[in-house]
């Protein structure tokens, strides 16, 4: 007779998570706390007063309206992987993606894309596992265009005056960005078009080197390629491609405002560099849901322009406070709109922490 408890297997499914959550709890904590302190150390409190009161708030509705089209670009992006499982209307993803965003604000963990994507498969009746596809992929896409626009910037833009040392290192990350982009372009075109032919030359490469995996590898590549889900028209890759170019774009004239409104008159290369250094930072403090990293950037990446670390955090703090509140303001109520509770984001959270372990 089955027993009603748990397996054994269950239970030390759970065992092992508890320890990973603690040491990623601690981790969290630990790392937040020194972007903390970085921010705080030798700060001139009453200089960051001065510089808030200061400002010219006028541009902060210049910030909104290129915030809402960063949200209406992006959901354009998506709606282009999004169609092969069904056409959305853009509007409600602009709707899942502030709900997302509300999600990610709220819950120290980077759950936004599971929420939006729950948004869209609860209100389409769609497989949420195919939407989840999509949201993998867009990212890709983003990081695509992340990796292009490193490239050109390290590459070929105006760098920050830093020692030669320095400015090498930057200019080989850019070159080095720019040849990775070239092979993923390539790669991705392949999988569009020989994803069958694709397998056999990832297994025969493979057998070169470990014939053993070389049959696993190729099942993996298969795998890759069928949750790659990339629009079947030609225009509207291109299109899809342009997007994530264009988003890429417009958001470093977020920053570009609300320098104005400061005064602070920089050259156009500094606004994409920091674009290009908080987008590392974001990348590797994501996962770990720490806190303070955008304005810790923000005063790294002007710093090395010889903005002074107090009109930085300035910037960065009222860029934040309106961009991501506005965010989170409208989410709230597109969330009051779809009618989603407390309980089921707080399933939707407890779902993202099993998820690394379910695999």
């Amino acid at each position: 007779m089955k027993g009603t408890g748990s397996s054994p297997g269950a239970r030390n499914g759970e065992a092992g998570r508890h320890p990973v959550r603690i040491v990623t709890g601690l981790a969290s904590v630990i790392l937040t706390l020194g972007v903390l302190t970085f921010i705080v150390c030798r700060l001139d409190f009453r200089a960051l007063g001065q510089a808030l009161a200061g400002a010219q708030y006028g541009y902060v509705g210049l910030l909104l309206l290129t915030t809402a089209g960063v949200w209406i670009i992006g959901a354009l992006q998506w709606r282009f992987v999004l169609g092969p499982v069904k056409r959305v209307e853009p509007v409600r993803l602009v709707a899942a993606q502030l709900i997302g965003a509300l999600a990610h604000g709220l819950i120290p963990l980077p759950v936004g894309g599971l929420v939006r994507a729950y948004v869209v498969a609860r209100r389409e009746q769609v497989s949420l596992s195919a939407v989840l596809a999509t949201t993998a992929t867009d990212r890709l896409v983003d990081g695509f265009a992340f990796l292009g626009l490193l490239g050109v910037v390290l590459g070929f833009a105006e760098l920050p005056p830093a020692t030669t040392a320095v400015q090498a290192a930057l200019r080989t990350a850019g070159w080095t960005s720019l040849a990775l982009y070239g092979a993923l372009g390539v790669l991705l075109v392949a999988v569009g078009t020989h994803s069958t032919r694709g397998a056999i030359v990832v297994e025969v490469a493979v057998g070169w080197v470990a014939r053993q995996r070389a049959r696993r590898a190729a099942e993996a590549y298969v795998q890759f390629c069928q949750g790659l889900r990339l629009p079947g028209r030609w225009r509207d890759r291109l299109l899809l491609v342009l997007c994530a170019v264009a988003k890429k774009a417009v958001i470093p004239f977020q920053v570009y405002w609300i320098a104005r409104a400061f005064g602070l008159e920089l050259p156009w290369t500094a606004y994409a560099f920091q674009v290009v250094v908080l987008g590392f930072l974001l990348v590797l403090a994501s996962p770990l849901g720490i806190r303070g990293t955008y304005q810790a950037g923000m005063i790294v990446a002007l710093g090395f322009y010889g903005v002074a670390k107090e009109l930085a955090l300035a910037i960065a703090l009222v860029v934040e406070v309106v961009a991501h509140g506005a965010a989170m303001l409208l989410g709230l109520v597109f969330l009051w709109r779809e009618g989603l509770t407390r309980d089921e984001l707080r399933a939707l959270s407890a779902r993202w922490r099993r998820a690394p372990t379910e695999a």
